[in-house]
């Protein structure tokens, strides 16, 4: 009955050739069912390879995902489908025979990508550095000369991890990947860091409430931290460092450490610093007094100058 038809596309078929057709749908539950509102899939190739001689017909899905394969004779053939990074095997050979379409439904997940780059907190691209996907699936990779990173994987829940030589372990949250989503991860290594546990104290046994120090990286000059409180902890990237301090009254000190990741302790001990004496003589009519010989503490330190002044220093 072509009465309510407008048009119709009839296949002429070639004496001799079989026919494996079809459709390729978007599988979105990843049940292997082709449901109400599961698209087609344009454009993925449908390959039906001979088992026996290997030999391979291949056609691509219109818009809708159907194809149409002829095949010249009716033995066993696989079924392989591939769009972009996806691919799905029929499980079963196809027999297709002499005046009928041998037809079946493929699904298809298509995959995302999970893509990145690993730096240092410097910004420095690490190369060769093992990353790895975890969730719905398992698997790893390794950063190119730029520290990028691909991974193409089934819809699902995923995190990133990377864990190298003496950086901090890095784990990313869990995050939802759908077909064919693109998802980017930004991937910062820092350096494993040890505890500096500092005290700041003076030799006379005197409580300091406020010092002016700073830890500076040596070799660079570069002051890491600078430190404020006579005692405390520091978190230190490990190398090599000099711990300077200073408070009034006191002599500047300094210290040289080295620090691991499993950290240490150091005091850094203030000497008292030395001060100066100015002694000024006069007459009862204001004038300076010269020559006058001047003990400190039962010490003779010298004698008044024509100006009247002796000055006595590192006491």
């Amino acid at each position: 009955d072509i009465a309510p038809i407008d048009s119709k596309t009839f296949y002429l078929r070639h004496s001799g050739f079989k026919i494996i057709s079809g459709q390729v749908y978007k599988d979105s539950n990843d049940n292997k069912i082709f449901e109400a509102g599961e698209l087609g899939i344009a454009n993925a190739t449908v390959k039906a390879t001979n088992v026996t001689t290997n030999e391979t017909f291949s056609v691509n899905t219109d818009e809708n995902g159907q194809f149409r394969i002829e095949i010249p004779d009716a033995q066993n053939y696989k079924v392989i489908v591939s769009y972009s990074t996806s691919e799905y095997e029929v499980p079963n050979t196809v027999t297709p025979i002499d005046t009928v379409d041998y037809s079946i439904t493929v699904p298809l997940i298509v995959k995302g990508e999970v893509y990145g780059k690993v730096t240092t907190d410097e910004g420095n691209p690490l190369f060769g550095i093992q990353v790895f996907l975890k969730g719905t699936s398992v698997t790893y990779t390794s950063t190119d000369l730029g520290g990028f990173f691909r991974f193409s994987v089934k819809p699902g829940t995923y995190f990133v991890e990377v864990e190298f030589m003496d950086y901090e372990k890095y784990t990313t949250e869990p995050f939802n990947l759908l077909q064919e989503e693109q998802k980017e991860v930004t991937v910062v290594l820092s350096k494993q860091k040890g505890t500096l546990t500092y005290e700041i104290k003076t030799e006379d046994g005197r409580a300091l409430t406020e010092v002016d120090a700073e830890i500076i990286k040596t070799g660079s000059d570069t002051v890491i931290q600078e430190i404020t409180k006579a005692n405390g902890s520091v978190q230190l990237v490990p190398g090599v460092y000099t711990l300077k301090a200073d408070a009034k009254g006191y002599d500047p000190s300094e210290i040289d450490f080295e620090i691991t990741k499993s950290g240490l302790s150091k005091t850094l001990t203030l000497k008292p610093a030395n001060g100066s004496l100015k002694v000024s003589l006069k007459n009862a009519k204001g004038n300076p007094i010269s020559g006058v010989s001047i003990s400190i503490d039962g010490v003779q330190k010298g004698s008044s100058d024509n100006t009247g002044v002796l000055i006595v220093s590192n006491l």
